[in-house]
């Protein structure tokens, strides 16, 4: 990575939890990464509250923000680009595509939040000029929206599947990361991008036929056990049994 330096925020209080300690440990001592608490003042609210914070975004020491959601993402270290890959530089927003998004609609470029590249500055613009987001909604689809009304730079179609998977994956390449690959993506796809993206299998434990009714990642007791157990479950109920999250 060229980047000239980078920053890691974490909220004071969760400093010494699993998560964040092994982060705060796996970056001390690198020349140019800095280890950064949130401010109090905005240290405790939700997720979905901090970044859609004007502070949050005033605090940020750099422009480019990487926003990447613990749990739930995972970064490929295979991945044919680099974070810093020219293709993705001109824009003010790159995340994984959304599937359901029709042509020509605001959310058809920009993508998916959970693991994104963002430019700070379209976003403080926005939020000085009037936004007020609503009460409700995905903070990621709101600022896409927002954005694309606007003279910001969001990231076409074929530009954000290079960078992250949701839930389309066009076999052709290896992407930078990958969020929750389980939902809406035929099994083919899903079995190539568990082989070309191993970390994801953090996100996904087990390859099942799509078919397969109990087969969620969220069966702790299914988890446990050797795939056979996951394909014996299978009824081949049809279609509305692939996805166990709808």
């Amino acid at each position: 990575m060229s980047w000239g330096g980078v920053d890691v925020y974490y909220r004071p209080a969760e400093k010494h939890t699993p998560a964040v300690s092994r982060v705060l440990h796996a970056i001390d001592g690198l020349r140019g990464v800095a280890a950064v608490p949130l401010i109090r003042s905005i240290a405790g609210l939700s997720q979905r509250s901090l970044l859609l914070n004007t502070d949050f975004w005033h605090n940020l020491r750099y422009d480019r923000v990487l926003w990447f959601e613990p749990g739930s993402t995972v970064l490929c270290a295979g991945a044919n680009l680099p974070l810093d890959a020219p293709v993705f530089a001109p824009y003010d927003w790159v995340g994984a595509p959304w599937k359901w998004a029709k042509p020509g609609s605001p959310h058809s470029t920009g993508g998916n939040g959970a693991l994104s590249l963002r430019n700070r500055a379209p976003l403080v613009a926005l939020l000085e000029g009037g936004f007020a987001p609503p009460a409700k909604g995905n903070e990621d689809m709101l600022w896409v929206r927002a954005l694309s009304a606007t003279s910001a730079r969001l990231a076409p179609k074929h530009v954000s599947r290079r960078f992250a998977v949701k839930e389309a994956y066009d076999m052709d390449a290896t992407p930078v990361g990958v969020y929750h690959p389980m939902r809406m993506m035929p099994y083919a796809n899903r079995s190539q991008l568990l082989d070309v993206c191993p970390e994801a299998k953090l996100l996904f434990k087990a390859l099942h036929d799509p078919r397969c009714k109990a087969a969620c990642p969220r069966d702790k007791d299914l988890l446990a056990g050797p795939l056979r157990d996951w394909t014996a479950r299978c009824t081949g109920a049809g279609e509305d049994a692939g996805d166990p999250y709808r």
